[in-house]
């Protein structure tokens, strides 16, 4: 009767062992991580695969966008280039600029859209030709321009951050006359760029952006605030309704199709819920600085993360899968900033 107690004791104990080792091992924990864990789409934002390094050897790498057809955009600033990837070709050279690129967002006809250190948001081509959408807004010159999203309507909104140089009383000085410590809009219709904060009441610092699909929601980074806010957003770019998405300052943001938001952390990836609560969080090799989902079913979760480039697979899709790319005809010619390139 000795034996036939011990060993179900005995199974438990190894059962309680090996679950508490497979925990320990995850590469990401949430408060309700034990839920559905036998379900991959069931549960808490979690990952459903090891997170696999693409490629290395770079210096800072930042700004991923997905396509929708296969290809990753992202900026390496240090060595001013641009790169992309393919799961059948690795990572090819794409750009070198005299001044880096940053943010990288990719608008429906395939064009990319980026923030470039020389105080310009510049457009690429599918064909390679590239043209300046903003160097000033309203009157002023950009100072540098750091991250970018494209709005469903086509409108595309960057953020410009603090000006290094800010002294430590809190004005804003602008000895060059650079706008700094804002974000704005260009209007995808006639191209008019304009300020969304100008009298600086929702944000202190802008860093990484990033909206819902819908077009209703704006999520802004804001590290000198140690916060990331989400504002509603008016069908002309009006901000409204400040509250607070993440008690914690991030550089890149990006978004999941339950509304979490997806923040950058000294040792991974954050996700905080809509309610603004910390849920879960995966651990990246490298400190990240941004991140995008992407891939076949929009599962996959790219970072940008340091000298590296990482992927993971979630058991959630990005809150906004990028439609499949319709190329343009030949000889068409696209004005608009969201013309259809069908059309």
């Amino acid at each position: 009767m000795t034996t036939v107690a011990r060993f179900p004791l005995a199974l438990a104990a190894a059962a309680l062992l090996t679950a508490a080792t497979s925990l320990a091992a995850s590469p990401l924990i949430g408060d309700d991580e034990a839920d559905a864990r036998d379900e991959p789409h069931v549960g808490p934002p979690r990952a459903v695969s090891p997170v696999r390094k693409l490629a290395g050897g770079f210096k800072f790498t930042e700004g991923p966008a997905w396509d929708g057809a296969g290809t990753l955009y992202f900026s390496d600033l240090p060595n001013r280039t641009l790169h992309r990837w393919t799961e059948a070709d690795g990572v090819e050279l794409l750009r070198t600029g005299a001044a880096f690129s940053n943010g990288i967002d990719v608008d429906r006809a395939g064009r990319l859209a980026f923030c470039d250190a020389s105080g310009h948001v510049v457009r690429r081509a599918v064909d390679g030709s590239e043209t300046t959408l903003a160097d000033r807004c309203g009157d002023q010159p950009l100072g540098v321009p750091n991250d970018i999203w494209i709005g469903p309507d086509g409108a595309v909104y960057f953020t410009l951050p603090r000006d290094r140089r800010r002294r430590r009383d809190g004005e804003k000085p602008r000895p060059d006359g650079k706008l700094y410590a804002t974000v704005c809009r260009i209007d995808p219709k006639d191209g008019t760029v304009r300020d969304l904060d100008p009298d600086d009441a929702f944000v202190n610092g802008p860093n990484g952006i990033v909206g819902s699909a819908d077009g209703r929601t704006l999520y802004l980074a804001d590290p000198p605030a140690r916060a990331c806010w989400a504002y509603d957003l008016g069908p002309d770019g009006a901000l409204s309704n400040r509250r607070k998405a993440a008690d914690k300052a991030s550089d890149g943001l990006t978004r999941d199709e339950r509304g979490n938001l997806y923040v950058t952390g000294p040792d991974g990836v954050l996700i905080y819920s809509p309610a603004g609560k910390r849920i879960a969080s995966v651990a990246i090799p490298e400190r990240p600085a941004n991140m995008t989902f992407g891939g076949p079913d929009g599962r996959t979760l790219f970072v940008t993360a340091r000298t590296g480039l990482y992927a993971v697979e979630l058991n959630v899709r990005g809150d906004r899968p990028a439609a499949k790319l319709r190329p343009a005809p030949p000889g068409a010619v696209i004005n608009s900033l969201n013309q259809d390139p069908t059309e």
